[in-house]
């Protein structure tokens, strides 16, 4: 399976736990294994407030609303790999919090809130 990705950060650095990178594979993961009819991804940003919002979303079949929160429960995890409960848990070492804010039929959509003093933008190589 072939995906389109967009992946629009703008140099974007985050000080986060070493296992922060596995919590974006685990997010594309769940795309391949769940999102069915899913061709593409986008990871984004938006600023909030004092903080930043990173965006990972798919156009997939999205998640019903009574199981937005139980995803990320420990005894919900049918499979092995780290799975959303200990990304949820890798996330909160550094006061990352993770939701899922997407629509059914329309495609999963994951919020990451970056608190203040815990990202940064690089200067341009």
């Amino acid at each position: 399976m072939r995906f389109v990705t967009d992946i629009t950060l703008d140099q974007l650095e985050i000080y986060g736990d070493p296992l922060l990178e596995n919590v974006f594979f685990t997010l594309a993961e769940n795309v391949i294994l769940h999102g069915k009819k899913a061709t593409e991804i986008r990871l984004w940003y938006y600023h909030s407030s004092h903080e930043i919002v990173i965006v990972f979303e798919d156009n997939g079949c999205g998640i019903p609303d009574d199981m937005k929160e139980k995803i990320f429960e420990r005894q919900y995890e049918e499979k092995k790999g780290i799975g959303l409960f200990l990304s949820r848990e890798i996330l909160s070492i550094t006061n990352i919090s993770i939701r899922e804010t997407g629509k059914k039929d329309i495609g999963a959509r994951f919020e990451l809130t970056v608190p203040k003093g815990m990202y940064r933008f690089s200067e341009g190589t």
